[in-house]
């Protein structure tokens, strides 16, 4: 429950652009990859894609850096 929290005030996090995207996301990614039970790391990666979808550091984007 509490990663899944993680995951969304990482996403708000990035909109806020206080810190570089690829940090922020580069520590959530090893937050899922840390999760023992495997159908909870599969649900939680979904949402990490979910709530991050927008906010990708892609070449043109505002979270490029």
């Amino acid at each position: 429950m509490r990663a899944y929290l993680l995951c969304t005030v990482g996403s708000v996090y990035i909109k806020s652009k206080e810190a570089p995207a690829k940090d922020v996301l580069k520590d959530l990614v090893e937050m899922c990859r840390g999760v023992q039970h495997p159908i909870h790391g599969l649900f939680l990666r979904s949402y990490l894609s979910q709530v991050s979808r927008d906010k990708l550091p892609d070449i043109g984007s505002e979270y490029e850096g």
